[in-house]
Parts: C-alpha cells; sequence; structure tokens
C-alpha cells in the first residue's frame, strides 16, 4: 500500500504539509460539524477523528513503527523455527 501511494503521489502527511500539531483539534472539529457523510453506517466521532488525526500526522514514525513490529514477528517466527 505504501510503494502505491508514493507512486501515485498520495503518500502525504499533515506534518509534510506543515500543518502544527495545536490546529489537529480544530481539523478534527471542522470534521464533525461539516457532515456530509450522514448515511454512512458509522459516523465517526470528535474524538476517533481527533485519534485518527494525532496517530497519522507523521506517517515516516509510523511505518517505522509497523516495520520494527514486523521484523520483531519474524525474529519471533524463526524462534520457533
Amino acid at each position: 500500500m505504501v510503494c502505491f501511494l508514493k507512486k501515485i503521489g498520495m503518500w502525504m502527511d499533515l506534518k509534510g504539509k506543515r500543518v502544527s500539531k495545536d490546529t489537529l483539534e480544530a481539523i478534527a472539529q471542522d470534521s464533525i460539524n461539516l457532515r456530509n457523510y450522514t448515511l454512512h453506517p458509522k459516523v465517526a466521532n470528535f474524538e476517533e477523528v481527533n485519534f485518527l488525526l494525532k496517530k497519522s500526522y507523521n506517517r515516516s514514525e509510523l511505518v517505522a513503527k509497523i516495520n520494527n513490529v514486523r521484523k520483531q514477528i519474524r525474529e519471533e517466527r524463526l524462534l520457533l523455527l
């Protein structure tokens, strides 16, 4: 997925766009105020949107964490062999 997003130019994060962490809550609040997806079966609340924004603020950091977990899983599998 990462390679695909990079290939089509969609690999970006808010940090890379110079959005400050202080504005994440305002962005989350605006996304709740502008509900244009009310027919969707799951309508996100402020806490959920804010959590996702904070979690995905810095994608390179997130990818590094994911890669570390994958490495640990591979190492544990090797120990089981």
